[in-house]
Order: structure tokens, then sequence, then C-alpha cells
């Protein structure tokens, strides 16, 4: 009888910690897809911003004083951007046109001397970082987390990335990428109980793995 009774509360425990899961877990992932919503709102309003828009129209061979106000502009465009979205660590905007890049502190006349010092990504050098990055045209794309140092501070970061203007148009354009903080985003799913016995995985509309958290160092298959 004892026994019964021990194998029926074991029963209805396991029962109730899988149902505080699956609440855990769609709470966690509605909070991800709200994150990821406001992101695409995020580039949505940078490539709509007049600062933004002047700093990507700028040619090489602007720079006077002119420049030095339009890249200031944007950079506290995309401060503010950041201070509204705690999410956000760091938001960079390349100008095809120029070859300028900003980002929230700081404006990038000579890109291989900001590469190394003030921005690095992990396992990447600066010609691989320039060609797949900066002059490829991106999709809202998520890649997969990566180490990131930004101001000199190594951290696990997901990258964004989108083509601006997003209308597809030739006349002017250039590259916003969004750093995201991948510790934060995590702790999103900090109810959720699955230790060593499981993982937690976030897939991208291709099924690529751009987030997880893998204690037990399981197969992603």
């Amino acid at each position: 009888s004892m026994g019964i009774s021990y194998s029926r509360v074991a029963n209805i425990l396991r029962a109730n910690a899988s149902q505080q899961n699956l609440t855990a877990l769609q709470t966690s992932a509605e909070t991800i897809d709200r994150v990821l919503t406001d992101v695409n709102n995020v580039v949505y309003y940078i490539s709509t911003s007049t600062d933004i828009t002047r700093f990507l129209q700028l040619r090489p061979l602007d720079v006077d004083k002119t420049i030095v106000s339009d890249i200031t502009k944007a950079q506290k465009s995309l401060k503010s951007y950041i201070i509204a979205n705690s999410f956000i660590k760091e938001i960079q905007v390349y100008a095809f046109q120029s070859g300028i890049m900003v980002d929230s502190v700081t404006s990038v006349l000579d890109l291989e001397r900001y590469y190394g010092i003030g921005f690095e990504m992990e396992q990447m050098d600066y010609a691989r970082w320039r060609e797949e990055f900066l002059e490829q045209r991106h999709r809202d794309q998520l890649y997969p987390s990566a180490g990131v140092a930004c101001q000199n501070e190594w951290q696990d970061r997901l990258l964004y990335a989108q083509t601006i203007p997003m209308s597809g148009s030739d006349s002017f354009g250039g590259n916003v990428f969004l750093f995201l903080d991948e510790e934060q985003l995590l702790e999103q799913f900090g109810a959720l109980q699955y230790g060593s016995g499981g993982m937690l995985c976030v897939l991208d509309r291709e099924g690529n793995a751009v987030l997880q958290d893998n204690p037990g160092g399981l197969s992603l298959e």
C-alpha cells in the first residue's frame, strides 16, 4: 500500500513539474518572441531615421565639417535605441557609399584599426569580417551566438543583421548590426528545470541553432 501511494505521489509530482515546465517554456518563448519583435522594430526605426539616412548618403570625399555633425547625430540615435532596449548591447551601421561605420560610441573611418581594438568577433579575422558581414547584403538574419568584444569587453552575443533601406533600393544603403546579450536572453528560461539531462535550443526559421544552453553536452540532433 505504501509503495502504491508513493508511486501515485511521484506520478503527480512529475505531472505537476512537467506542466510547470511547459508553462514556463511557453512564457519564456513568448518573451523571446517579443524581444525579436522589438529588434525588428528598432531596425525599422533606424532605417527610417533621418540622421541614419544622412549618414548612409555620405560619400568618401565628404570628410569635412558637415560629416562630423552627421556622424555625431547618427551615433546619438544608435545610443538612444540601446538605452531603450536592455537586450541590445551594441548597434553598428555600415555605409556602402562611404565605407564608414558608426556604433553607439565612436565613428570608424579606418575599419582596420577599429577591428581588433574597439571591436572583434571570435575566430574571425578582419578580412572575413569586412567581406562577409560589412559588404554583403543581409535580410533580417540571425547569426549563431559567438564571442564578441565591444569596447574591450568580451561576451557571448547573438547577432542580428539587416541591410537598409529595407525596400531594397540602391539609391543609398548599408548594413545595420544589432548585438543581443545572450546571457540575458538565456535568463528568460531560468524557470525551466532541465539540468544535465536536457538542453535548451532556439532555432531560426531555417532550423539553425542560434542560441543554446546545453549543460550535458547533448547532441543537437
